[in-house]
């Protein structure tokens, strides 16, 4: 996939491929989906990429879990455009247990097509504090700035549902809400 280019003396006509990468397209509605047939750690984990919305108007999802059981899921995205809430072009991580959402929304918008940022998210449930549990991390520096925070329903020790048996999505989610951007590790 041609993405970037290098050297001083290239114009901005050449470009290369990035090894590794991946394009998502909205309107094809292609992404990655796997099924683990077994559980692995849901306490503790990190989730890093490269990650550059292709279309300003449409959510970029880095992943999801199945939502088969509508009433336990999880999705990390940057969201679209909707309408006029508050919430449009926002980072956010979106986690439901037994029937009941909870939000981990930035003040900070993305709202630039043509950037790549580093993207990790940590989770850490044994931490003692409530706010270490879920943190977010734009460009090596941790995201403080929260419109909607949620990580103090997350009691210690609390399994998430990232990592669970079951279905895992990458660049879209749910069969349907495919995403316009490139991710990248």
């Amino acid at each position: 996939m041609t993405l970037l280019q290098s050297g001083i003396t290239k114009s901005l006509a050449v470009d290369y491929d990035i090894d590794n990468s991946l394009r998502f397209n909205y309107t094809d509605s292609s992404y990655l989906t796997r099924t683990f047939a077994s559980a692995g750690d849901r306490e503790s984990w990190t989730w890093s990429c490269w990650g550059k919305k292709g279309d300003i108007d449409k959510s970029l999802y880095f992943w999801a879990t199945d939502y088969s059981d509508a009433d336990n899921y999880m999705n990390f995205k940057f969201r679209a455009s909707h309408a006029t809430e508050s919430k449009n072009y926002v980072a956010e991580i979106v986690w439901r247990i037994s029937a009941t959402s909870y939000v981990l929304a930035t003040t900070r918008k993305f709202r630039d097509p043509g950037a790549w940022m580093h993207v990790c998210l940590v989770c850490d449930t044994p931490d003692a504090v409530a706010a270490n549990r879920l943190r977010l991390y734009i460009n090596g520096e941790e995201v403080t700035a929260w419109d909607t925070d949620d990580r103090s329903n997350i009691s210690q020790n609390d399994d998430l549902p990232i990592n669970r048996a079951g279905r895992h999505d990458v660049g879209g989610w749910n069969s349907g809400n495919a995403c316009s951007g490139y991710l990248a590790e």
